[in-house]
């Protein structure tokens, strides 16, 4: 899918994600604007066994009640992550759970990233260049 995702309101799952990818290519990245939210009951959002490309990039709010608020599971996002200062990942039991994935351009947080647990669980993935807080928490 050519275009990418952007979200300047509001997706919200009532019973599992907010925004799930199972598969498949995403050309132009994922972008949750200011004030804009994704949400889910299960995860904010989900990426298994696809690729992003252009990254993911946060300046609202990502959320979770249950699980980890962004879920990437043996899926590839080039671009890397980014969390602006202002934007936030909440997530129960983690806020980004990272199982097998394969991150290009690192993690950068400038806002807030929290969870019960592990703000940042990470199981066998590769993420290719730093993890920068950058006045974040």
């Amino acid at each position: 899918m050519g275009g990418g995702i952007n979200n300047s309101g509001e997706i919200q799952g009532i019973t599992f994600a907010g925004l799930h990818m199972g598969g498949g290519s995403l050309a132009g990245g994922i972008a949750n604007q200011v004030n804009a939210t994704i949400a889910g009951v299960l995860e904010g959002i989900a990426l298994s066994r696809g690729t992003v490309v252009g990254g993911l990039t946060n300046a609202g709010l990502i959320s979770s009640t249950t699980t980890a608020a962004l879920r990437i599971s043996t899926a590839n996002i080039q671009g890397g992550i980014n969390n602006a200062a202002g934007a936030s990942i909440t997530g129960g039991p983690s806020a980004i759970s990272m199982w097998a994935a394969d991150i290009r351009g690192g993690i950068t947080n400038a806002g807030l990233v929290q969870a019960a647990g592990a703000a940042l669980f990470d199981n066998a993935s590769r993420i290719t260049a730093a993890i920068d807080n950058l006045n974040g928490t």
